[in-house]
């Protein structure tokens, strides 16, 4: 390619998220803990707060399909999201777990609780 030839952009701008309520399957592909400023940033409530996300490969693309708040205690509660997904897939989320996944009002993919 010479200098002088312009490089050509074939794309096309679209607007195209998923409509919620799409239902579709995900492989986790990675549980992480981090603080909470490194995903919410400035809006972070306690940016010091430990949370654990969830990647997970869904029509592949690599994404965050959910973030759970860190327990303070060996004992949670049964209505936490941790909790939810422990009970409805026998286990703590784990690398190569498939999940179910849906989208939510934003058109992002979430675990299914």
């Amino acid at each position: 390619m010479s200098k002088n030839s312009e490089v050509e952009f074939p794309y096309k701008i679209v607007d195209k998220k998923p409509k919620p309520g799409l239902k579709g399957k995900a492989t986790i592909t990675k549980v992480q803990l981090v603080k909470a400023a490194e995903i919410f940033k400035d809006k972070a409530k306690d940016p010091q707060q430990e949370l654990y996300t969830i990647h997970g490969r869904v029509n592949d693309r690599e994404m965050r399909i959910a973030t759970f708040t860190k327990p303070q205690s060996q004992e949670i509660s049964s209505k936490s999201k941790l909790a939810r997904f422990k009970q409805r897939y026998k286990r703590f989320p784990a690398s190569g777990m498939k999940v179910d996944v849906v989208t939510d009002e934003n058109g992002y993919w979430k675990v299914a609780l």
